[in-house]
């Protein structure tokens, strides 16, 4: 099996699904969009860590599953509502 990717662009869909992972179980709301959001870049994830392994171990595995279609809509969703939300003061 021969990858249609490059390197680059491998590392990149891993960093920005990786990104996706972590941060819009922390900043997107409602939760149920949240989970949304986080699963399918939980699965892009695994889907190009598969790609990566291309690089290291000599297999024909292959699964791209990429979601960006889906995901960004909730990215820009979780830009507006988090420009809304009035920041809460300090305590102490």
């Amino acid at each position: 099996y021969q990858s249609d990717y490059s390197v680059g662009q491998v590392l990149t869909y891993l960093l920005a699904y990786a990104s996706g992972v972590i941060l819009y179980p922390l900043l997107t709301r409602p939760r149920l969009l949240s989970r949304l959001a986080t699963l399918l870049c939980l699965v892009g994830v695994i889907s190009f860590a598969i790609e990566l392994s291309h690089w290291v171990i000599d297999h024909h595995m292959s699964w791209i599953a990429s979601f960006p279609i889906v995901v960004l809509p909730i990215a820009i969703w979780t830009m507006v509502i988090s420009r809304q939300r009035k920041p809460q003061p300090a305590v102490g």
